[in-house]
């Protein structure tokens, strides 16, 4: 028979009355003890500390963890999201310690564990064919980082009290974003992003993911709110779940509403008996308080008349507090008077707030003339196929299949999809994300990294499947089915938006699967995976605190010296500058953009050094040019680093690589104008170099490249009218390629060709001059020397230098192969 634990707390041992007098005389008679201090002693020893603290403050940490993320921008800039990689493996090393303390030592326990650990694995896969290993480094991190958060809430999430603390957290989380856009839209903050152009973005800077956000856990408010007994938490959960509500709504973004509309239907198909009933009514509550108050709210915030938003959000509040004191009164009625009253009064209320409506004409008012133009319009847009913003999201998904038939093993890495996006989009746009996670997965961890992430969400609907058949209380089904409901409208609303490439919204997401896991483990304990791994994969398990930790710290650590390194250079401290970046790069070696800005410091110093014939200037030519190097290879796909690297080998005086450097931009997005003129003029200077140098067989084959590059642009112009003629006029002949183009004929000898050309540039007045001086030369050519020096002289009174220019051109001979 197992013996039966008893409580510390009821044990009372009656001491030997001999022995405990002798002990107290010993002890009064001891100097120590004359004033009293064995009694002090005597009541403070009395104070026990819990034998689960430890696990508490495991908790605590991991609430922490999950509360403020999205008050820093939402993660998504390494300035905030690399410090907590640090906070994170720190935390995920704490609870192995309690684990350790509690002889717990299994590490999965669950099959949803294991895809959410193959995400990240698939990730660490992707470093071998990645694209930027910088950025795919730093994806493995992120992937590594959500699998801790997975874990560590369903190590500390061990019965349904802990369950709904962590689901509290979320809340609160949220619930101050809600407030912090609140009081930007209201002028009572000036958070940087919060509030612009009419629209609430709050700390996460960006309209779509806070109204998905908002709307996400307005589905977790209603859950909390369901289970809640008291009135008045039953209120503030209310009021909560109303802020969020309206947050969605006035973000004025459809993919809100869609998550809204979507986790809605889910939470009261799933909810059981009479938590689908409190779940519609405190819904309805909420969303009716939320659009009442958007008639009064959202105008006033646009039109900055703050006492009118104010009286908006207390109309939501009365509302709500009005709701739920009749939901009691109904409670009541229906347990002292039964269903035929409760109806009747129930039906009585609904015709009493018709007539209301009805007298206040407030349905008439939900119109244009009230509400926001923008808002309406975008109501008037669900279900447009024809929108803008659903054709660049249709085109971006097709783009992100044509990268997967390239890469489709293991991927690009992260970052591959704003590598290589350029050279398979139809038609020229600039996005960092492909505005569908399930793609973004496919195009940076390959198959692999993809068929864990489809594993993650069959598993979720595994667990519910296995927690339904296990038939919990109403209760544990009913908070389990409310997160699971707001996991899966989260994870729709990530397929046709970016919400999950903000690390605080994928860890919140990630915190939602870990508490459905939880809560299957705590109500079928039957069928708990109990084993615990050999002894290598619990080692290989706890150092993964460190492969979290080390990274994280050197690369925070290289960011911030990056920052000092720009302030120095700006300030002309080149040798502050210098040191700076050489830490960082030595802190993160695979990061391009740091040993791009080294090259740039070092070829400055060379050029100092070389000027004043100081004998280390070799040594920094060698060392810039290596460091430049190594950026190419680093990031071949950076168009940002462009500029850079060629002001390095323009100070070193190495031609050939600004040049296969203007190549290599082409190469990357075959759609930006700007790359053809940069490539041509580039080839146009090369063939005026070798004309100079008499060289008339290596200037030819230039000047050829150069009209190539130019029909190469006017060939992309046709292509992308006929496929996507709504974006036609993104893409054009820039004038400075014109001018470009005209040159280069002119000195092919094709006169007539080239006056065309030269006249379009000349419309442009910062190209006019020099246009007019080669336009002078073609008149001249074309045997008009009196109109040609008409023309010059205009030019030279626009740019002095132009005369000679013109002169030069009149005596030149063509280059012809």
């Amino acid at each position: 028979m197992a013996k039966r634990k008893t409580s510390s707390r009821s044990i009372h041992i009656q001491p030997d009355s001999r022995r405990t007098g002798a002990r107290n005389r010993r002890q009064d008679a001891h100097p120590k003890n004359r004033d009293g201090d064995s009694g002090f002693r005597r009541k403070h020893l009395r104070f026990k500390v819990s034998p689960d603290w430890f696990s508490w403050l495991a908790l605590a940490a991991v609430c922490l963890l999950l509360f403020y993320p999205p008050y820093f921008r939402g993660l998504f800039f390494d300035k905030e999201l690399l410090p907590t990689h640090v906070i994170t493996a720190i935390i995920y090393a704490l609870v192995w310690v309690d684990k350790f303390r509690r002889r717990d030592l299994r590490f999965i326990q669950n099959p949803l564990d294991w895809a959410v650990l193959a995400y990240a694995g698939a990730y660490l896969l992707s470093l071998f064919g990645a694209v930027h290993i910088g950025d795919a480094i730093k994806g493995f991190l992120k992937a590594l980082n959500y699998f801790m958060v997975y874990w560590m809430v369903t190590q500390v999430v061990r019965d349904y009290k802990t369950y709904e603390t962590v689901l509290r957290v979320l809340f609160a989380s949220a619930l101050g974003v809600a407030a912090i856009g609140i009081a930007a839209a209201t002028g009572l903050s000036h958070y940087p992003g919060a509030f612009e152009n009419g629209r609430i973005m709050s700390t996460l800077q960006y309209p779509n993911t806070t109204a998905t956000y908002m709307a996400v856990m307005s589905l977790i408010g209603i859950t909390l709110w369901i289970r809640e007994r008291g009135i008045f938490k039953k209120v503030a959960y209310g009021l909560g779940t109303t802020l969020m509500v309206l947050i969605a709504v006035v973000a004025v973004s459809k993919g809100g509403w869609i998550v809204l509309v979507l986790g809605g239907i889910l939470l009261l198909a799933g909810m059981p008996g009479v938590y689908r009933l409190k779940s519609m009514y405190c819904m309805a509550a909420a969303i009716g308080a939320a659009a009442v108050s958007t008639i009064k709210f959202l105008p006033a915030v646009q039109a900055g008349n703050n006492p009118q938003a104010f009286q908006g959000l207390a109309l939501a509040g009365i509302i709500v507090a009005l709701a739920q004191v009749l939901w009691e009164g109904l409670v009541w009625c229906y347990s002292q008077k039964g269903l035929r009253l409760t109806a009747a009064v129930t039906a009585g209320v609904l015709l009493l707030v018709i007539i209301a409506l009805a007298q206040t004409s407030l349905p008439g008012r939900i119109s244009a003339d009230v509400l926001p133009t923008t808002l309406v319009q975008r109501l008037a847009g669900l279900g447009d196929t024809s929108d803008t913003s659903y054709i660049s999201r249709m085109e971006f998904s097709y783009t992100a299949l044509r990268i997967v038939r390239d890469y489709p093993i293991i991927g690009t890495g992260a970052g591959g999809w704003n590598a290589l996006y350029h050279q398979y989009l139809g038609y020229p746009v600039w996005t960092t994300e492909v505005h569908n996670h399930f793609l973004q997965v496919w195009v940076e961890a390959g198959t692999i990294g993809f068929l864990a992430f489809l594993a993650m969400w069959l598993l979720l609907l595994y667990n519910l499947f296995r927690l339904y058949r296990a038939k919990p209380d109403a209760e544990d089904w009913a908070v389990n089915w409310g997160v699971a409901s707001a996991a899966l409208a989260f994870g729709a609303h990530s397929a046709i938006d970016f919400d999950l490439s903000l690390a605080a919204m994928a860890m919140v997401l990630w915190s939602l699967l870990a508490l459905v896991a939880s809560g299957c483990r705590i109500s079928t304990p039957q069928i708990t995976v109990r084993r615990v791994e050999p002894t290598w994969v619990k080692i290989a398990a706890v150092s993964l605190a460190l492969v979290l930790f080390v990274p994280g710290a050197c690369f925070a650590r290289a960011y911030q010296l990056q920052g000092q390194a720009a302030i120095a250079a700006g300030k002309k401290q080149i040798d502050k500058a210098e040191e700076a970046l050489r830490r960082a790069t030595a802190l993160n070696p695979g990061d391009g953009t740091a040993q791009a800005s080294l090259a740039k410091v070092l070829a400055v110093k060379y050029q100092v050094l070389e000027q004043n014939k100081h004998p280390a200037a070799r040594q920094y030519r060698s060392m810039a040019y290596q460091k430049a190097r190594l950026a190419e290879k680093l990031r071949p796909y950076d168009l940002k680093l462009v500029p850079d690297l060629q002001q390095v080998y323009s100070v070193l005086g190495d031609g050939p690589s600004q040049l296969r450097l203007m190549e290599r931009a082409l190469r990357a997005n075959p759609l930006d104008q700007y790359n053809y003129q940069n490539l041509a003029r580039g080839y146009l200077d090369y063939a005026m170099f070798y004309q100079q140098q008499g060289k008339t067989a290596e200037a030819s084959r230039y000047i050829k490249r150069s009209l190539a590059v130019s029909d190469r642009l006017d060939k992309k112009i046709t292509s992308v009218t006929a496929a996507y003629p709504q974006f036609a006029a993104q893409i054009s002949r820039p004038p400075g390629l014109d001018l470009v183009a005209g040159k280069a004929l002119f000195l092919q000898g094709r006169y007539a060709e080239a006056g065309g050309y030269l006249d379009k540039a000349g419309a442009d007045p910062s190209l006019a001059p020099e246009a007019l001086a080669w336009k002078a030369a073609v008149v001249y050519k074309l045997g008009q020397p009196d109109a040609a020096a008409q023309l010059a002289g205009r030019a030279a009174a626009g740019d002095a230098k132009q005369k000679a220019e013109y002169e030069s051109l009149i005596k030149s001979k063509p280059i012809r192969s």
